[in-house]
């Protein structure tokens, strides 16, 4: 990992952009870094207009919720490459048990679980 950037709410797409304005510019071998995540699309939508804006459509950007109104497409060469959509029922399903669990006592079986995702490319016409 290069760096992490916090990105603020409200308006986190546009956090993020002018967030990212300098970071082409800190990393100028176009092979240094060659991909960028951001914890929910908004973000990702605002690191693709960054980079796009600085002419580094190599660095690929994948988001995660798949809820965005601008997922990404891949098809035509953008740099917003994926999204991974989260199955909200089984993710409300999931708490749902593990707090009735705690309530009565139980604690969880996992530190961690691990959820299913679906993976989402090639979408998006303003990307």
């Amino acid at each position: 990992m290069v760096e992490s950037r916090h990105v603020a709410v409200p308006d986190p797409a546009e956090d993020a952009k002018k967030s990212l304005q300098d970071f082409p510019a800190a990393h100028p071998d176009a092979n240094a870094v060659r991909g960028g995540w951001a914890a929910w699309d908004e973000p990702a939508f605002g690191a693709t207009q960054a980079i796009r804006a600085a002419g580094r459509d190599g660095i690929a950007v994948v988001g995660w919720t798949g809820r965005t109104s601008c997922p990404p497409r891949s098809a035509k060469g953008g740099p917003f490459k994926a999204t991974v959509r989260q199955d909200e029922d089984v993710i409300a399903d999931r708490v749902v048990v593990l707090v009735e669990d705690s309530l009565h006592g139980k604690q969880p079986e996992e530190r961690e679980y691990r959820l299913p995702g679906q993976v989402l490319t090639g979408w998006c016409a303003r990307c």
